[in-house]
């Protein structure tokens, strides 16, 4: 009688039953993961380049791009270029995009990748990201450089 409400109850899985698996490292698992590793990283602006760079990485991490890309003498099919150079113009804020792209970039992740690390990363003192923590985020003195836009006039 219980065959009748579960008529499979004691047969074994079918070839697609196995092969839709939710098991880490099946091919369903691996893009619901990716798509909340994309989902997750916030747009670049010109104060998250820490948390935003971290969260690349992870996504990177999880399609076993962080080499192909990070490395000068990286290689990445086209496909693969294609599929980051979306993910990063999806997650940079449009003003923080006008600074870093151009034309000789545009095409290329690895190349997109070494201005925008250079952008964020330099020690130059104009870097927000330097000035803060150089003087701490709760001087006066960061407060007032921070509440300065390009555009304010002083006088």
């Amino acid at each position: 009688m219980s065959n009748l409400i579960y008529p499979n109850a004691n047969t074994t899985p079918s070839k697609e039953q196995a092969a839709a698996s939710t098991k880490f490292g099946s091919k369903q698992t691996d893009h619901i993961y990716l798509r909340n590793a994309i989902e997750g990283i916030p747009l670049l602006t010109m104060d998250n380049y820490p948390h935003w760079n971290g969260r690349f990485i992870n996504m990177l991490n999880l399609q076993k791009l962080t080499k192909p890309l990070t490395n000068p003498e990286g290689v990445h099919t086209n496909h693969q270029n294609n599929q980051l150079l979306l993910a990063m113009a999806t997650k940079l804020k449009p003003s923080v995009e006008m600074n870093i792209a151009t034309p000789g970039n545009k095409d290329g992740t690895c190349l997109l990748w070494a201005d925008i690390k250079e952008y964020f990363a330099s020690e130059q003192p104009a870097n927000k990201a330097v000035f803060i923590k150089n003087f701490g985020p709760s001087s006066s003195i960061s407060r007032m450089y921070l509440s300065l836009s390009p555009r304010s006039k002083l006088f």
